[in-house]
């Protein structure tokens, strides 16, 4: 498989009223062979902060970066799997 570097563009948790909080993950995969860059693709997700937790929560918060953190690595795994 080629080389990977991955550039994080955004890791955001967003606080709003009581259950409408989320974080958000995205990230820029870029794949290179004998540098030259053979693929790139931006991926994203975003998670709901657990409905009973208040703005501002950090548990809360960790677990909806963690949620669109898997998402997005899921995402990642999926086309890294295509591309071999």
């Amino acid at each position: 498989m080629p080389p990977t570097q991955l550039l994080t563009q955004r890791l955001r948790e967003t606080l709003a009223a009581r259950g409408q909080g989320h974080g958000a993950v995205a990230v820029r995969a870029t794949l290179t062979q004998d540098g030259r860059v053979v693929g790139q693709r931006s991926f994203a997700a975003n998670a709901p902060a657990p409905s009973g937790d208040a703005p501002g929560d950090a548990p809360g918060g960790a677990r909806a970066l963690a949620a669109a953190s898997d998402d997005v690595i899921a995402q990642l795994s999926a086309w890294l799997a295509a591309a071999r």
